[in-house]
C-alpha cells in the first residue's frame, strides 16, 4: 500500500487508535495482518456494520476480497457484475456488505436504496426503472462454501431483521 494512500487512512482514522495501530503495521493487506484482523474477536468490541456502496469500478468489491484474503466475489472492475448483496462477518465482528455499483442501472441503484433503508426509485417504463420486492444475497462467511438466497425487502427493512444484522 502506498505511503499516500497510508497517510489518508491515518487522517480518517485518527480517532479510532486501535485502527491507527493496524494502519501503523504498513501493509494492510499482509497475510499475518489478516489473519489477526479475522481471528482476533476483541478489535471491535460490539459488531460493525460496513455498507460499501459508490460507483461501478470504484473498488468495492475488490476491497471485500481483500479483506477476506482472497477472490471470492466476482470482480471485473469496469462494469456492473454485483446484482445482489455479498457479505461476510470476520472474528473482529466487522461485517462487510458490498452493494451494486451505483449511478449506472437503476434497478441495481433500487437494491442499494432499499438495503440502506431509503425509499426506492419510482417505477417508470420510459425509463425501465422497477422497484424490487426482494433481492439477492450471499454470505461469503464461510470460506468453504459461500451461502446464496434470497430476502424479501419487508424483511430485511424490519426492525427484528435489522437488530439481528
Amino acid at each position: 500500500m502506498s505511503d499516500n494512500a497510508l497517510e489518508t487512512l491515518r487522517s480518517i482514522f485518527h480517532d479510532q487508535p486501535d485502527l491507527l495501530k493496524i494502519i501503523q503495521l504498513g501493509d494492510i493487506e499482509s497475510s499475518k495482518l489478516v489473519g489477526a484482523f479475522r481471528e482476533n474477536n476483541d478489535l471491535f468490541a460490539a459488531p460493525i456494520n460496513l455498507y460499501v456502496t459508490g460507483r461501478t469500478g470504484a473498488g468495492k468489491t475488490s476491497l471485500g476480497n481483500c479483506l477476506l484474503e482472497e477472490v471470492k466475489m466476482e470482480s471485473t472492475g469496469h462494469m456492473d457484475c454485483t446484482d445482489s448483496v455479498g457479505y461476510f462477518k470476520l472474528a473482529s465482528n466487522l461485517c462487510y456488505f458490498d452493494l451494486p455499483g451505483a449511478g449506472s442501472n437503476d434497478n441495481f441503484e433500487n437494491i442499494n436504496r432499499a438495503v440502506l433503508l431509503m425509499p426506492q426509485l419510482v417505477e417508470d417504463e420510459i425509463l425501465d426503472i422497477s422497484t424490487i420486492q426482494e433481492f439477492k444475497k450471499i454470505d461469503y462467511s464461510n470460506y468453504l462454501k459461500e451461502e446464496t438466497g434470497t430476502i424479501k425487502i419487508e424483511e430485511w427493512q424490519s426492525e427484528a431483521k435489522q437488530k439481528q444484522i
